[in-house]
């Protein structure tokens, strides 16, 4: 009889495994490819069925609208980001921030309202945002981008005012108690893989924009990956065009890990493969979303007005990773509305 050793063995490693998805996942993208080229080759009458499976023509000039306003390939996002994130000020709904609190605060200091502005935790239960410990959150947000405002005027070379506007906006809200009705929102229990859910909720099922942000996704090194996929097929059922995804994560590009110390050699090649990008981007081409250079902008904004990276492990990660400029923002916006449900096609392992 085989010991439960010799069964184990027998089961294909994880790495077989993820490079057989990968494989598939390629596959995918090429057949999807094709019958897209095939379909703009093909004449304009459709019948029923070709029909009821294509964007209708108001979302595909929805979408046509909104790729007129992309920054042009390969140009930075940031001045498109901050237009509609902070400028304009529109809907945005924060993964898994509402625990640290530092990411939503310095949204809400850089746009002057916590209004439609919302903040989630996985976990159902914990302490809540009130009126009674917000200005106290405030005032360590404050403290927070005091303290970042050093690495960032000598690795980054973005200088600033270094006491931020945090105090004023304090004083906003004061001046307008109606801001506090706006805290519940900042605790939304959610699971990123599962975003329907979240959006069934009655603040957010009716919102113009479902812009989406999750800051340094994490669930190991085996299975990042793919929680980013997951977290794309969840929100490619409820976002529509124009509609922002943005994934904060590390740099993963070589240049940024040249100095690194003996110790931390393979980070680099350890956090590429953890997230493993191209597939990433390869699911966003499936589900309709135009792929946008990275930015490093946003952030920089964010931290100016006291983000700080939060993790299990001892608070100076936040600053080896500030230091070496490892902080980066992809973004994807949504262009075609994708009818076909890609729930069965999830990368599992």
């Amino acid at each position: 009889m085989d010991t439960l050793h010799d069964l184990l063995d027998a089961l294909p490693s994880l790495d077989t495994r993820q490079e057989e998805w990968r494989s598939l996942d390629a596959r995918l993208s090429e057949l999807l490819e094709a019958r897209l080229s095939l379909e703009r080759e093909s004449p304009t009458s459709e019948s029923e069925t070709e029909r009821s499976s294509s964007p209708s023509s108001a979302d595909a000039e929805n979408a046509d609208a909104w790729r007129e306003d992309l920054p042009p390939d390969g140009t930075p996002s940031f001045n498109y980001l901050y237009k509609r994130l902070v400028a304009e000020q529109e809907p945005l709904v924060l993964l898994g921030e509402s625990p640290s609190r530092a990411l939503s605060i310095a949204f809400a200091v850089m746009r002057g309202s916590l209004k439609d502005i919302w903040a989630t935790r996985l976990e159902a239960k914990g302490a809540f945002w009130d009126a009674t410990n917000f200005a106290e959150h405030i005032e360590n947000s404050k403290r927070r981008g005091k303290s970042n405002s050093a690495c960032l005027t000598s690795y980054w070379n973005f200088d600033y005012n270094a006491d931020p506007d945090h105090v004023n906006f304090i004083d906003r809200c004061q001046d307008a108690p109606d801001e506090m009705e706006f805290l519940p929102n900042f605790s939304l229990q959610a699971d990123a893989r599962y975003l329907p859910a979240l959006f069934s909720n009655s603040g957010l099922r009716h919102l113009g924009h479902k812009n989406i942000f999750f800051q340094c996704p994490w669930s190991g090194w085996s299975s990042t990956g793919l929680l980013l996929q997951e977290t794309m097929n969840s929100a490619a059922e409820i976002q529509g065009p124009g509609d922002l995804l943005l994934f904060g994560l590390i740099d993963t590009r070589l240049e940024s890990y040249s100095d690194l110390d003996v110790y931390r050699s393979d980070i680099y090649t350890r956090y590429k493969k953890a997230y493993d990008v191209p597939a990433l981007k390869s699911c966003a081409v499936r589900h309709g979303y135009e792929v946008l250079a990275e930015d490093k902008d946003l952030i920089k904004h964010c931290l100016r007005f006291g983000y700080r990276h939060h993790s299990d492990t001892p608070v100076y990660l936040h600053y080896y990773m500030l230091r070496r400029k490892q902080l980066v923002v992809h973004v994807f916006v949504k262009m075609q509305v994708t009818k076909q449900s890609f729930r069965d096609m999830r990368i599992t392992t």
